[in-house]
């Protein structure tokens, strides 16, 4: 392996979920439970439906899902407050990271969400510098095969790894590639059979 490609919501970084859930609470007021209980729902089925995050489009997808009003302003707001979040890393990133740069492997990260909220909240963990490139939704989304050709950029699909907490966007479309996988599943919830981690320093073991 050469190149490393991280997911990073719930995979580097432990997403507080409570700041989206007071603002949209702000907005909607008791009405906010009907999004709040289909969002990670109705986000799935935008990145399975279209290739990029886009504004304009994502404003509308939600208004006609979740029945409420939901503009530019609302996401606008949105974004900031989730770029605004100091995150904490998941238990052993750090130590993960120190050891692959070590080593001389290219690190990256593919996250399905805005550029500009995201680049904030890895800054805001101190983790910057440890990657190559970092590739966002608004420029390509998983699990579309473009999302990984921009993800391993000069590297063969065999020279890389995808390292996530999503089993279908971070190890089964990689695997589909030829691309390593190994999930990120610090509940052990997933079916046996596939390589995955509990802890993000065990990786160091097979490398």
């Amino acid at each position: 392996m050469k190149r490393f490609i991280f997911a990073l919501d719930d995979t580097l970084l432990t997403k507080n979920y409570n700041l989206e859930k007071e603002y949209f609470e702000s907005i909607y007021g008791n009405d906010s439970t009907k999004l709040l209980n289909g969002l990670s729902v109705y986000l799935n089925s935008y990145e399975n439906s279209y290739s990029k995050y886009d504004r304009d489009k994502l404003c509308r997808y939600l208004n006609y899902v979740s029945g409420l009003k939901f503009t530019l302003e609302i996401l606008d707001g949105w974004n900031e407050v989730i770029g605004n979040q100091h995150c904490k890393t998941e238990e052993g990133t750090i130590e993960l990271l120190e050891y692959l740069k070590g080593k001389g492997y290219s690190l990256s990260i593919l996250t399905n969400w805005f550029r500009e909220p995201q680049i904030k909240k890895i800054q805001n963990a101190g983790l910057i510098e440890y990657f190559d490139d970092i590739y966002t939704g608004d420029e390509v989304l998983k699990p579309n095969k473009e999302a990984y050709i921009c993800a391993k950029d000069r590297f063969s699909f065999n020279d890389c790894v995808v390292i996530g907490d999503d089993l279908r966007k971070d190890y089964m479309v990689p695997r589909e590639l030829n691309m390593g996988a190994i999930l990120y599943d610090k509940t052990d919830l997933q079916r046996s059979g596939i390589v995955k981690v509990k802890r993000m320093n065990e990786i160091m073991e097979k490398f």
